[in-house]
């Protein structure tokens, strides 16, 4: 939690406010829920609901982030999107065929909306 803490002291003396994207089940936390919806904080799901595509996943994902870059072009914003690899373990590595010893290989995920 702390590099959340860092980016926002050194952004914000630049008069930007940080944004994270954020898993939508993050809203269930209390004061973090409510924190992520009053700053409009994008919001991704990583599972898909029952009886929705992976497809349909993606593609409500990619509208969510497009509204946000939208926002920002509007008020701007710092808006961060974390590497995956928190959760790698060595099978995980192995399937992936991942070349580094401790993270997963790197996924485009949100960026590839900005593109």
């Amino acid at each position: 939690w702390s590099d959340i803490f860092l980016l926002q002291s050194l952004l914000v003396r630049h008069g930007l406010v940080v944004q994270f994207l954020s898993k939508r089940e993050l809203l269930l936390v209390p004061i973090v829920g409510v924190v992520l919806w009053a700053f409009q904080f994008p919001l991704l799901r990583r599972t898909t609901r029952r009886g929705e595509s992976d497809e349909a996943r993606k593609r409500l994902d990619f509208e969510a982030l497009r509204d946000a870059c939208r926002r920002a072009r509007e008020n701007p914003v710092a808006l961060v999107c974390f590497a995956e690899g928190t959760r790698a373990t060595a099978e995980r590595r192995t399937l992936r065929g991942s070349p580094h010893r401790h993270l997963l290989p790197p996924r485009v995920g949100g960026f590839g909306a900005l593109c």
